[in-house]
């Protein structure tokens, strides 16, 4: 079962990067092209992407029985017996196991005290009577000067504005400020907030997630600018009042994994170009958002196809994962190694034969048949260099097993031949 989690979680960081790195590279020219509101949308790509992946390995696939190229290679153990095999892969995988646990325990008391510092940096919240704009959102004032204005609380939001909110933005700021907060609460930025938070704890280890996450909270901002802007009969005009905001407002003393907040820690002159930046024509927009389009389909057929790439078992099948690695012994004791790595679907019973290598050294024969409910016995006759071997294994089901068998006379280079097996439903 270690070995599976560890799987599954391999693959959906080598999938959540593949989406980030798309992303990046496409958000400015979507921005630029189509406003920042679609490029904003274009980090929609990392949970559709995800979901997809989820989805489609939770499907049987209908290439069963056919031997696939693993996308995973399976550990580099050269033993000789099936029990020695089964407690080196259960150690590895354990290993690995708790130092991912490890660093998400940390991750997850990093973020949360993050949060803690964040809502103690705001001081106490009144309840504010007075609002520059018709809202049912509530909105609470600080006791602090330099904190806000932000949104907060991913299930029951409010808006929180600085102890001098009235006092250092005019009444026309002040409408642009709580229309733009508005904006966050609408379009529901606080859960991608903490989508993002989600995806730096698991993927802890991946700096690219954590550098991700502040591009999209750049880009969040740029698309609330732009959609407050867009709503305004005079965006020019309104766009001057905006920068004003904008360097009216404090830099937080601490930074939030999961609350909107009002500038945050980005750069204000791209922040206040974008406001400026002249409307992309039709045209363009419309190209820009059917490329975006095309992309989100490739995308998800790739991660669809991704997923089905190993094939996954259905009732009365087993999925071996096998790892064959030969090492040549010259007479001058240099080792020369050569390995490959297959997963295929079988069903109990009925032997599968392949050849590992295309000079067809080696044949193996592989024959599962149960013997309890998590036990099982491989029938794994071989031949190999002319030597033939009929070996049998019982091993439980998500534990590693071998075989083994070494060739060359006298004074001639010895080869051995090892196939690493791993059976699980």
């Amino acid at each position: 079962m270690m070995n599976v989690f560890l799987e599954a979680l391999a693959h959906l960081c080598i999938v959540t990067t593949v989406a980030i790195v798309i992303v990046l590279v496409c958000r400015i020219p979507l921005r630029r092209f189509a406003g920042a509101s679609l490029a904003y949308a274009s980090w929609s790509l990392i949970p559709i992407v995800i979901a997809v992946f989820l989805i489609a390995k939770s499907l049987p696939t209908s290439r069963l029985g056919l031997p696939m190229l693993s996308t995973m290679q399976a550990p580099a153990i050269l033993v000789s017996s099936a029990e020695s095999a089964s407690r080196i892969g259960l150690d590895v995988a354990l290993v690995w196991l708790v130092i991912w646990l490890i660093g998400t325990c940390i991750a997850v008391g990093w973020f949360a005290i993050s949060q803690y510092r964040f809502v103690r940096s705001l001081g106490s919240l009144l309840r504010n009577e007075t609002t520059a704009t018709t809202t049912t959102i509530p909105i609470f004032r600080a006791t602090e000067r330099s904190t806000g204005p932000l949104v907060l609380g991913l299930f029951r939001s409010r808006i929180v504005i600085p102890a001098d909110f009235y006092e250092r933005y005019s009444e026309a700021e002040q409408q642009l400020v709580i229309a733009h907060e508005l904006v966050h609460i609408r379009r529901g930025d606080l859960y991608a907030n903490a989508f993002s938070t989600a995806l730096q704890i698991a993927f802890w280890f991946n700096p690219l997630v954590h550098w991700a996450a502040q591009r999209m909270r750049f880009d969040q901002e740029l698309a609330c600018d732009a959609r407050v802007l867009g709503a305004s009969p005079d965006p020019a005009d309104q766009a001057k009042t905006y920068a004003a905001a904008v360097l009216k407002t404090a830099l937080p003393k601490h930074a939030s994994p999961l609350a909107c907040q009002w500038q945050s820690r980005h750069p204000l002159n791209e922040r206040i170009l974008n406001m400026t930046a002249p409307i992309a024509r039709p045209a363009l927009r419309r190209f820009a958002q059917i490329g975006f389009t095309t992309l989100v389909a490739a995308s998800c057929y790739a991660a669809f196809a991704f997923a089905d790439k190993a094939p996954k078992p259905r009732d009365g099948q087993y999925r071996m994962d096998l790892l064959y690695t030969s090492y040549v012994l010259d007479v001058s004791n240099e080792l020369t190694r050569r390995r490959r790595s297959f997963t295929m679907v079988q069903d109990s019973g009925k032997p599968a034969t392949f050849k590992p290598m295309a000079d067809g050294a080696c044949e193996f024969t592989l024959t599962i048949t149960p013997v309890k409910s998590e036990v099982v016995q491989i029938d794994a006759p071989f031949f190999c260099d002319g030597n033939a071997s009929r070996p049998k294994i019982i091993t439980e089901l998500g534990t590693l097993a071998s075989v083994e068998t070494s060739t060359g006379a006298a004074g001639e280079p010895k080869i051995i031949h090892n196939l690493t097996i791993m059976v699980t439903r």
